[in-house]
C-alpha cells in the first residue's frame, strides 16, 4: 500500500470554514470559487501495527546474528554427535507382547494376537440347568473351601473382606438365591474346587456366571469383588483374555467408586468444618508380618486358627510380608525393563543403583527357604503351599537379573562386538536363565493364580536363551545345564497343554525349536 496515499485531507480553508472539500489539486473548487489561497497540511505517518513492529524487531536481531555466525566457520569436531547418526540399538523387552522381540527370535510378529485368537476360538459348553438345592455344601466342606482359598488365593490377592465367611454360610443355607453375595460365595467355591480337585467342578461357576447381570447392575464393593474373583478364576484356568476383561471392568468400577467417595467427602468437608466424633481420618495400614490377612472362620472352634487368642501357622505369618516383597520385585522388574528399552541405558549393567539392587536381591534370595528338588507330583498339598511364596519370589529375582543383563547381550549380538568383558556377562545371563527356568517350573505348578504369566515367561525366556546361545557363538553350543532345564520347561508346558490351547501352542513352538538345535 502506498504510504502517501490518503496522506492529505481537506484543505485548511475548507477546514476552517467547515465546508466540504473535494480535495482537488492545485486548488479545490471552493477555494477557486472564493479566490483564496488553497493549501493542504500533510498528515503524520500512521503508527505501524504490532505485527509490523515484531517483524521489524526480528529482522534487526537476524541482521545482528548473521555476521556473527558467518565468522564462526566450521563447527568444532566435538560438536559432531555421531551417536545420533548411528544410534545404539534398543533392546526389546522380554515379553510375549513385544513384536520386535518376536521378530528377533524368529517368531511371527503378531504372536500375541495369534494366542488371543486361540483363546477366543476355544470351545465352550455350558452346563445344563439344575436345582439350586444341589449346590448346598456341608459345614466341613465350607471350612475346607475357606482354608484352600485363604492359603492359595487370598495370600496373592487380598481383596476379600473378613465377612466372606458369614456370606458363605448365609448363602449356603439359603441355597444361593440370586444376589451379589451368592455370586461372591459361588466364585470362592469355584476357585477352591479348581485348586483342590483334579477336575474342574464348573456347576457352581455356571450358576455364579448366571448372576453376572445382577453384579453388573449393582455398583458396590461386593460387585467389584465378584469381578475380581471372575478374573482370578480365568487366571487359574489360564485364560488371560477373559481374566483381563473382567479385571479391567473391576478397575473402572473402583475408579468410579473412588470418585464418588472423594466427591462425597469434599461435600461433607464443606458442610462440616470439624470432623465428626469417633471418625478416624488416618490411613488404614496394610498388614505386616504381625498383622496378616486371615479370613478363616471363627465359626468352627475345632480349628486351631479360628480362636482369636491362638497364633496362626508360621507360614501364614509371613504371607503378607511375601506379598509386599512380590510387589516390590515386580516394580523393580518393570523399572528395569523401562530403562533397558530407553535410549539412556548404558552398554553394560553398571551403576550404583543396579549394584544396590543386586545386593538387596541377593539378601532376599539368601533369606528365602530352599525349594525342594523332588517331584511336585509326589509332594503333599501342604508342602507345596509352604513353598509357593519362596518359589515365586526366587523366580522374580532371577527374572530381574535376566532383565538387567539383557540390554548388553542384545546389543552385543546386534552390533556383532563380543569382547572378554561381555563374555562374563553372557555367562551370568545364561546362569540367571537356568535359575529362572528351575524356579519358575516349580512355581507354575504350585501358584495357580500366577500360572499363565509364569507359563508365558517360561516360554519366552526359553526362546530368548536359544537365540542368545545360537548368536553369541559360545565355547559350548548349548550348556548342559541349560539343555536340561529347557527340556524340563517343555515338560512343564506340556502338562498344562490340556488346560489351555495357548500353552499347547507355545509348547509345540518350543519343541520344534529344540528339535532344530538337536535337543532330544
Amino acid at each position: 500500500m502506498n504510504a502517501h496515499r490518503s496522506a492529505f485531507f481537506a484543505c485548511e480553508q475548507c477546514r476552517e470554514r467547515k465546508r466540504r472539500c473535494d480535495k482537488a489539486k492545485p486548488k479545490c473548487s471552493s477555494c477557486t470559487y472564493l479566490d483564496v489561497e488553497c493549501f493542504y497540511k500533510p498528515a503524520s505517518d500512521p503508527r505501524p501495527s504490532q505485527l509490523v513492529q515484531e517483524l521489524s524487531s526480528i529482522r534487526e536481531r537476524l541482521d545482528y546474528i548473521a555476521p556473527l555466525v558467518e565468522n564462526l566457520g566450521n563447527p568444532p569436531t566435538f560438536w559432531k554427535r555421531t551417536e545420533y547418526l548411528h544410534p545404539q540399538p534398543q533392546a526389546p523387552p522380554i515379553s510375549i507382547k513385544s513384536q520386535s522381540l518376536m521378530q528377533t527370535i524368529g517368531l511371527r510378529s503378531d504372536f500375541a494376537a495369534f494366542l488371543y485368537q486361540l483363546e477366543k476360538a476355544a470351545p465352550y459348553t455350558p452346563v445344563t440347568s439344575m436345582e439350586l438345592s444341589l449346590l448346598r455344601l456341608q459345614e466341613d466342606k465350607v471350612t475346607e473351601i475357606i482354608r484352600v482359598f485363604t492359603e492359595r488365593v487370598h495370600v496373592w490377592y487380598p481383596v476379600i473382606h473378613l465377612s466372606i465367611t458369614d456370606h458363605l454360610v448365609e448363602t449356603n443355607s439359603s441355597c444361593f438365591s440370586p444376589s451379589t453375595k451368592s455370586c461372591l460365595s459361588l466364585l470362592v467355591i469355584s476357585i477352591a474346587f479348581i485348586l483342590s480337585t483334579a477336575q474342574s467342578e464348573s456347576i457352581h461357576f455356571e450358576v455364579a456366571l448366571s448372576m453376572l447381570p445382577i453384579v453388573l447392575q449393582e455398583d458396590s464393593v461386593i460387585s467389584i469383588q465378584c469381578l475380581v474373583l471372575l478374573s482370578i478364576y480365568f487366571a487359574c484356568r489360564m485364560q488371560p483374555r477373559q481374566s483381563y476383561g473382567y479385571i479391567r471392568i473391576a478397575s473402572f468400577r473402583v475408579q468410579s467408586l473412588l470418585r464418588s467417595e472423594i466427591s462425597m467427602h469434599l461435600n461433607l468437608s464443606a458442610a462440616y468444618s470439624q470432623p465428626r466424633p469417633g471418625r478416624s481420618h488416618s490411613p488404614i495400614p496394610f498388614p505386616t508380618k504381625h498383622k496378616y490377612w486371615n479370613i478363616l472362620p471363627e465359626l468352627f472352634p475345632s480349628r486351631s486358627w479360628s480362636t482369636p487368642s491362638s497364633d496362626p501357622p508360621s507360614h501364614l505369618q509371613h504371607d503378607s510380608l511375601h506379598f509386599f516383597q512380590e510387589l516390590h520385585l515386580q516394580q523393580l522388574i518393570d523399572k528395569c525393563i523401562d530403562s533397558a528399552t530407553g535410549a539412556s541405558c548404558t552398554a553394560y549393567p553398571t551403576g550404583t543403583s543396579s549394584v544396590e539392587y543386586g545386593i538387596s536381591l541377593q539378601r532376599l534370595l539368601d533369606s528365602l527357604p530352599p525349594i525342594p528338588h523332588f517331584s511336585v507330583l509326589s509332594m503333599s498339598q501342604d508342602m507345596a503351599t509352604r513353598h509357593q511364596h519362596a518359589a515365586l519370589l526366587r523366580a522374580k529375582c532371577h527374572a530381574y537379573e535376566i532383565s538387567s543383563y539383557w540390554p548388553a547381550i542384545y546389543r552385543a549380538i546386534v552390533l556383532k562386538c563380543v569382547d572378554s568383558e561381555l563374555l562374563s556377562y553372557a555367562s551370568l545371563f545364561i546362569e540367571s536363565i537356568v535359575n529362572f527356568l528351575d524356579t519358575a517350573s516349580f512355581a507354575v505348578r504350585v501358584c495357580a493364580p500366577k500360572s499363565w504369566s509364569l507359563s508365558a515367561s517360561l516360554f519366552i525366556v526359553s526362546m530368548v536363551a536359544i537365540w542368545t546361545v545360537d548368536n553369541l557363538h559360545l565355547q559350548s553350543p548349548l550348556p548342559l545345564s541349560l539343555r536340561r532345564y529347557l527340556k524340563d520347561t517343555l515338560d512343564t508346558l506340556k502338562q498344562f497343554s490340556e488346560l489351555s490351547p495357548l500353552v499347547k501352542h507355545m509348547a509345540e513352538v518350543l519343541e520344534n525349536r529344540l528339535q532344530e538345535i538337536d535337543v532330544p
